[in-house]
């Protein structure tokens, strides 16, 4: 049966040509080499790194770290019924709870960061939203002067270059190389601060299956590698993968 092209074109529009293997069409075959959008139907994220013992060939092409949520966490957070989160070593199964906390997810690419975020967006079905440092804070602009001022924070930030690796017009962090090496360090950093766990989502499976009346409590989609933040900490995400994309820049070539 052929399905629709994986592919993002110039646009930022999915690919409309068909497949018959399904994947990637012979135009867009070159962004198969840093997608991974491939798994099960009950686990999503990154299967090749799942596998244990598995050794991550460096990527000598520049690449960029990226921070994305789901877009109601960050735009009008609000309690979803099928969002839960369940705690390492824990069988309980949680409502999601975004007052205070977060959902993050960080990743690399070697294609733009939009593009990459449209094809996450293609897989889950979900309005998903990149997470800057300037947009991690929630500002809430209600006026012509409300958008004034945040024009002149955003270029006091960008002249302060807080963050050294941080590209505004790309929307992530540079890595002259290596940015898969640089992400798998992120997260065992990320694990070692604030745990990890699994995040359950029945809402993929109702869209996958276009809305059909599927009830059943236990369809549900696993996400791995998502983290539970407290919002009030999320500028300490970016200075550390700051930090761990200078440490790599740095050393690149030595």
């Amino acid at each position: 049966m052929s399905k629709q092209c994986k592919g993002i074109t110039k646009k930022g529009e999915r690919c409309k040509i068909y497949v018959k293997e399904g994947g990637f069409c012979r135009y867009h075959q070159f962004q198969q080499n840093s997608s991974t959008i491939t798994g099960t139907s009950n686990s999503t994220g990154s299967p090749k790194k799942s596998l244990l013992g598995s050794k991550l060939i460096p990527i000598k092409v520049p690449g960029r770290i990226y921070v994305y949520t789901l877009q109601h966490l960050l735009v009008k957070p609000t309690k979803e019924p099928w969002l839960k989160i369940q705690k390492y070593n824990d069988n309980k199964l949680k409502v999601f709870n975004p007052k205070h906390d977060i959902l993050i997810k960080i990743g690399y690419t070697t294609q733009s960061v939009h593009t990459r975020l449209k094809q996450w967006e293609f897989q889950c079905k979900h309005q998903l939203l990149l997470v800057n440092p300037y947009n991690s804070k929630q500002e809430v602009i209600t006026n012509d002067m409300d958008k004034l001022l945040f024009f002149f924070k955003k270029m006091s930030l960008n002249g302060s270059k807080q963050y050294l690796n941080y590209e505004n017009t790309q929307s992530g962090f540079l890595c002259l190389q290596n940015a898969n090496i640089v992400e798998s360090k992120i997260h065992q950093l990320l694990r070692q601060k604030y745990g990890h766990g699994n995040v359950h989502c029945n809402g993929c499976i109702d869209n996958n299956n276009n809305n059909n009346n599927n009830n059943n409590k236990g369809n549900f989609n696993i996400h791995i590698e998502w983290f539970l933040i407290p919002r009030k900490e999320i500028d300490n995400v970016f200075k550390i993968i700051d930090r761990v994309c200078s440490f790599y820049n740095n050393n690149t070539g030595k």
